[in-house]
């Protein structure tokens, strides 16, 4: 197994794919809980109906979440990364239009999203970089997740004051995930210095 330092692994493009596309689901899925009741009631979502999306995404998300394991063993991970952004992008836009009705759909798109980041999270940094670098890597994308839950809530916050609605800010905020699930289908696995693959 060929195996890649934090400081190779970031000069390579597939580093930051993959970790960008960990840190879009990061911010965009917390903006989307933190600004939960007031997005699907300014959807025409109540307060009842919006309380029970939560069930949806936490068992979508587990199911998701071992579907995505079971997956990932098969084929490589730019197309779970792929899948998992689309899923992302879907769910902002569903919450742009989801109304009565359509509250458990939206939760359960969300939930995909939420889901397949952990088992991409958890194995996809290793396949494309190496195991015995691993702590490192990881521990600089959780780095960079983590400033994307701050990032997200305030970026739904600024959209909702200046313009008094969430639909624009949601809408921008999917072409993020849209574009990033386009181009992590070109992932290669990087090389190291000596010419080996890293996968």
């Amino acid at each position: 197994e060929a195996n890649l330092a934090l400081a190779q692994a970031r000069r390579t493009g597939a580093f930051w794919i993959v970790a960008a596309g960990d840190m879009a689901i990061a911010a965009l899925s917390t903006g989307l809980i933190f600004h939960h009741f007031d997005i699907l009631q300014l959807a025409g979502v109540d307060r009842a109906e919006a309380a029970t999306v939560f069930v949806p995404i936490g068992l979508v998300s587990a199911a998701a979440t071992l579907a995505a394991g079971v997956i990932l063993d098969r084929v490589p991970p730019r197309f779970v990364l792929a899948a998992m952004l689309t899923a992302q992008a879907a769910a902002l836009v569903l919450a742009t239009v989801v109304g009565p009705g359509g509250a458990l759909l939206y939760g359960a798109t969300l939930g995909i999203a939420s889901g397949v980041r952990g088992a991409v999270s958890g194995s996809t940094y290793a396949h494309y970089f190496g195991r015995r670098h691993i702590g490192s890597i990881k521990g600089f994308a959780t780095t960079l997740n983590v400033a994307g839950t701050a990032v997200g809530p305030l970026l739904f916050a600024i959209g909702r004051d200046l313009t008094g609605s969430y639909a624009g800010v949601l809408i921008a905020s999917a072409a993020l995930p849209a574009l990033l699930a386009a181009v992590s289908l070109r992932i290669r696995p990087p090389r190291t210095p000596d010419g080996a693959s890293a996968a």
